[in-house]
C-alpha cells in the first residue's frame, strides 16, 4: 500500500499542475560550476561564479531570450532558486572560523605588550 501511495503522489501532482511545470531549463545542472568554484576558490569566487551564472542563465534560457520580464513565473523562479541555492553553496564553502582559546588570546596580549615595552 505503501509504494502504491508513493507512485500516485507524483501522478496526481503533475496532473494537477499541468504539463508546463515540468518543462524548462534544468538549473539544477547550473549548480554544478557554482559548487567547483567554492570548493576550489572559496566563499569570493563561489560568488562570483553565482553572479555569473545566473546572468548567463537569463540571457541564454529565459523566453524571450535575453528578456527577464517576458519570462514566465516559474521560469523566473527557477533562475531566482538558482542565484539562492549558489549563495548557500558559497556560504556553505568558506573556511570555518578557528574556534576562540583563551590561551590564544593571553598569547597575542603578551605579543603586544613584549613589543610595546621593547
Amino acid at each position: 500500500m505503501r509504494t502504491a501511495s508513493l507512485r500516485v503522489i507524483p501522478c496526481l501532482t503533475a496532473h494537477v499542475s499541468g504539463p508546463d511545470a515540468v518543462a524548462g531549463p534544468v538549473y539544477i545542472v547550473l549548480v554544478l560550476p557554482i559548487g567547483l568554484a567554492a570548493y576550489f576558490g572559496g566563499f569570493g569566487p563561489g560568488l562570483l561564479s553565482t553572479l555569473l551564472t545566473t546572468l548567463g542563465a537569463e540571457v541564454v534560457l529565459l523566453e524571450p531570450v535575453g528578456g527577464l520580464f517576458g519570462a514566465p513565473l516559474r521560469m523566473r523562479l527557477g533562475l531566482l532558486m538558482l542565484g539562492v541555492i549558489g549563495v548557500l553553496v558559497s556560504l556553505a564553502a568558506r573556511p570555518l572560523p578557528k574556534p576562540f582559546s583563551v590561551q590564544a588570546l593571553l598569547d597575542a596580549v603578551r605579543r603586544t605588550l613584549d613589543t610595546a615595552l621593547v
